[in-house]
């Protein structure tokens, strides 16, 4: 009775459009990277298209004349490359028939080899520290690259944009005088002739100049966002098909009792519905059998869904793929005589990191306060198919790191862990405060439940606040 009237609430409350169900193929993107010594970057690109989702070749520049691109969707090419017009490697390049993203001074240089007007010597190098560093204007707010798959608000034409959290050295387009098959995207801030993205199609070949020469590590998660655009409609077409994003709630806790988890899911897609299906584990990685209604539903353009999770005994993970990207959280509640009393909520996770940092925790003894204690639980997934070793390490408020879990923490395959901070800290004394850094082998999901140790019902521990674990 509680879990159908509660269903109610929520749908009441949230306003859900849930769309008939449908079917779809799991399938990656697949995008070629090619770099020359700069391998950081290769490995920041790396990570970043993968966590969309992406399968990524790694194409080292001295190998690029005969790599075979045909499984390839797109080439982009890393700001570290330098090129020849009559070299082997840019007709192997330019000949694969493939979108091209151009990164850079790299980039720029490959788009001159080829002789397009977007390339080399169409640019100009602002000074570093100059003053737009990291920023552009927008052209016209309803281009793709603005709206979709990804939906960037509150910019309309002419405003300013901000896509880097550092200053970073980039190359300008001058673009005066209308070229046929050049489309200018976005401006250097205050010109109206210099463009940092620029586009130009060539008979069927679709070229892109991303004229910033940082890696995603640099940029905001606007920057993250337009790049990813950028990337998945070059020239106005599309790239996606096929293409599915994978996200990830690192903790579900149920049971017929005393705990629910529920999931809300938006469509960021602005033109095409989403084939979804969500899967959850649990912390063993042993599969949670979901019903047939939480596999291949669809959800429309700038849609939602929201659901109730099944309320099995399970405290694991949720694995959510789409074959559009999708905005999210989830709510893990405690139960109070029959209805919910407190919540939780953690945002739908879209990148893995092999660090995360949780910015505040704290643990108390009794006696503490007489007004209450405090706990915190670091919630873990691992979604590989293979086991990750993990390292939780608490930081005090002025920086020192006096524990750490020694031996490492093993995930299973496909598993979580879900680690109260009192089976690190001493019990015999409190910490009001403090951070902690995970550090895996492999890239993971992470957040943490911020509980207080004698105000919740019961006086048992329920948590009062989720807290989400970022890149450091």
């Amino acid at each position: 009775m509680f879990l159908k009237t509660f269903s109610r609430v929520l749908i009441a409350v949230f306003l859900l459009v849930v769309v008939a169900s449908g079917s779809s193929a799991w399938a990656a993107a697949r995008a070629a990277y090619v770099y020359d010594a700069d391998t950081a970057s290769r490995d920041d690109f790396n990570s970043f298209l993968t966590s969309r989702n992406f399968v990524v070749d790694l194409v080292p520049l001295s190998g690029a004349d005969t790599f075979d691109f045909s499984a390839d969707e797109a080439i982009i090419i890393g700001n570290d490359t330098s090129w020849e017009s009559s070299s082997a490697a840019v007709s192997n390049v330019n000949g694969a028939g493939k979108p091209i993203m151009a990164i850079g001074y790299g980039g720029y240089h490959f788009l001159g080899a080829v002789s397009l007007d977007i390339g080399y010597p169409h640019g100009e190098h602002p000074e570093p520290g100059e003053a737009g560093d990291g920023e552009v204007d927008v052209v016209d707010s309803a281009d793709p690259l603005w709206n979709s798959p990804l939906l960037i608000p509150n910019y309309g034409s002419g405003s300013n944009v901000t896509l880097y959290s550092s200053p970073v050295n980039s190359v300008d387009i001058l673009y005066s005088a209308a070229v046929a098959g050049v489309a200018g995207l976005a401006r250097f801030p205050g010109e109206t002739v210099y463009y940092r993205l620029i586009s130009q199609t060539s008979g069927s070949h679709c070229y892109t100049l991303w004229g910033f020469c940082g890696s995603p590590a640099s940029m905001n998660s606007v920057g993250r966002d337009m790049f990813f655009n950028a990337l998945a409609r070059p020239c106005g077409g599309s790239i996606l098909d096929g293409l599915v994003t994978t996200t990830y709630i690192p903790y579900y806790k149920a049971d017929p009792v005393d705990f629910y988890s529920s999931l809300a899911l938006r469509n960021s897609s602005t033109t095409n519905a989403a084939a979804v299906t969500v899967e959850a584990y649990e912390s063993d990685g042993t599969p949670v059998s979901l019903d047939a209604s939480f596999v291949g539903f669809a959800i429309g353009p700038c849609g939602q869904w929201a659901a109730v999770l099944p309320r099995t005994e399970v405290e694991g993970w949720i694995q959510v793929k789409s074959t559009q990207p999708l905005r999210g959280l989830a709510w893990v509640g405690r139960i109070d005589g029959g209805w919910p009393r407190l919540m939780a909520d953690i945002s739908l996770i879209d990148e893995l990191h092999a660090a995360l940092v949780v910015p505040h925790v704290a643990q108390t003894i009794d006696g503490y306060d007489p007004n209450g204690g405090w706990s915190t639980k670091v919630n873990i997934c691992n979604p590989h198919a293979t086991a990750t070793d993990v390292t939780i390490t608490y930081y005090t408020a002025a920086g020192a790191s006096p524990y750490a879990t020694v031996p490492p923490i093993q995930i299973p395959a496909n598993g979580s862990v879900s680690y109260n901070l009192a089976s690190l800290l001493p019990t015999d004394q409190s910490f009001g405060n403090g951070s902690v850094l995970i550090a895996a082998t492999q890239p993971v999901a992470a957040f943490a439940l911020y509980y207080d140790g004698v105000k919740g019902p019961g006086g048992d521990g329920t948590c009062y606040a989720g807290i989400s674990a970022a890149a450091p």
